[in-house]
């Protein structure tokens, strides 16, 4: 009897890693946006550990600001509206491949944000992760990011966007952050 309920438990755990692991990076619809905007899509990626929602008619792109965090892996989404060649909007997640504190990956994304001015700081809690939220900009775009992890940054969620439309994304971003959790 013991023997079996052990078997039913590790083939439940085999079949739910598996289900897991088989909808990694797949985009599912999910809720609607507000205003009658096109459906979220959710986004689970296995291999860097979190799922996030964003915009349904966002494109997904991978290593989207490679330059805001060189040696890491980011997956990001962009608006379908565009301004010559550059979308008008940027979101991201990015995972730091070395082990950096808030001071240190601030500096990190400083120095490889050509012109990057430091805004408002503050400190938030997502997805039971303490962190920090960065307001800057750089004579490009503005940006607002969202490290996470103490004492060490696990996550960097990132939104970029072009001045004139930096508050007209402002609430898919903040969807973005309520909606992101980790598969740890």
């Amino acid at each position: 009897m013991m023997i079996r309920r052990k078997a039913i438990g590790t083939a439940i755990f085999i079949c739910s890693t598996l289900l897991v692991l088989l909808s990694g990076c797949s985009g599912v619809t999910g809720k609607m946006s507000g205003a009658g905007g096109p459906p979220q899509k959710m986004y689970i990626d296995a291999t860097r550990h979190f799922a996030v929602e964003f915009p349904g008619d966002w494109e997904k792109f991978l290593d989207p600001d490679s330059d805001t965090l060189p040696g890491a892996d980011a997956v990001g989404w962009q608006s379908p509206e565009t301004e010559g060649s550059a979308p008008v909007a940027r979101m991201a997640v990015i995972i730091p491949h070395e082990n950096l504190d808030f001071s240190q990956t601030k500096a990190a994304i400083a120095r490889h944000l050509d012109g990057f001015t430091p805004g408002k700081e503050a400190d938030i809690e997502v997805a039971g992760l303490r962190g920090k939220d960065l307001y800057g900009t750089n004579p490009l775009r503005q940006y607002r990011i969202v490290l996470l992890g103490d004492p060490f940054v696990r996550y960097v969620i990132l939104y970029s966007a072009l001045p004139d439309y930096f508050e007209t994304y402002q609430d898919k971003f903040k969807d973005m952050i309520k909606s992101f959790g980790t598969l740890r």
